[in-house]
């Protein structure tokens, strides 16, 4: 699904678990190509929520 920037942030900030779901897949691919300092200041940002969700991502692709 393709957002503008201004959808994105309408969704962040009227349905936070979808927004969630719908920059989880982006987020991990950020953390995968972050060294250690960068993926430990993406943890530190990342929402309760989008935390979650990013677990539930790993979870997912191991059990592939």
């Amino acid at each position: 699904m393709r957002v503008t920037p201004g959808e994105e942030h309408h969704l962040y900030q009227t349905d936070h678990a979808a927004w969630c779901k719908h920059v989880a897949p982006r987020w991990a691919e950020m953390l995968r190509k972050a060294d250690g300092d960068e993926k430990r200041r993406l943890w530190g940002i990342a929402s309760d929520g989008l935390r979650d969700e990013l677990k539930r991502l790993s979870k997912e692709s191991t059990n592939d």
